[in-house]
């Protein structure tokens, strides 16, 4: 019997030392909902924009999935973004929008390409210019969230 409560003690010990060390090894153990991943939009393209050409006016956003913290290497910090949504001003030119991202997932480091449909044809005025900022929200495996907002300018050609 007391062998086997020694040798549990130890296991026991073990294991709070990995746990320990875990925490450690993670930059953001104090902030556990924080995701490590920060995003880079690091080009914007606009397609779509003639009025009655039967095409959805759509954004393309280049990104960068960077490391805040300079430390995140395993794929626990990898990326995939599930939703957009885009809020227009002036708000009566055309209807906000939201929709569903197939991203996959991105490393760190890794590089994506979004194309968001953010006007459906019929619903762009001719001639005139909106801006609206695309709001996308994802999370790493963790679950935790990696939001990232980017403004966009619309001009509709007639």
């Amino acid at each position: 019997m007391k062998s086997v409560t020694g040798r549990a003690l130890r296991a026991v010990a073990l294991g709070l030392v990995l746990v320990a060390a875990g925490v450690a090894c993670n930059d953001i153990g104090n902030e556990g909902d924080r995701a490590e991943a920060v995003v880079l939009v690091t080009a914007v393209g606009v397609a779509g924009e003639g009025v009655g050409d039967g095409l959805n006016t759509s954004v393309t956003l280049s990104l960068t999935v960077e490391d805040r913290t300079g430390s995140a290497g395993s794929f626990f910090n990898d990326v995939v973004f599930l939703t957009y949504s885009v809020v227009f001003s002036p708000t009566a030119i055309v209807p906000d929008v939201s929709g569903m991202v197939n991203s996959g997932y991105v490393s760190i480091g890794g590089t994506a390409t979004l194309t968001l449909d953010i006007v459906a044809s019929g619903s762009e005025a001719a001639g005139s210019t909106v801006v609206g900022t695309v709001n996308v929200e994802g999370r790493d495996v963790n679950g935790r969230p990696v939001n990232f907002s980017h403004p966009v300018g619309v001009t509709f050609i007639p």
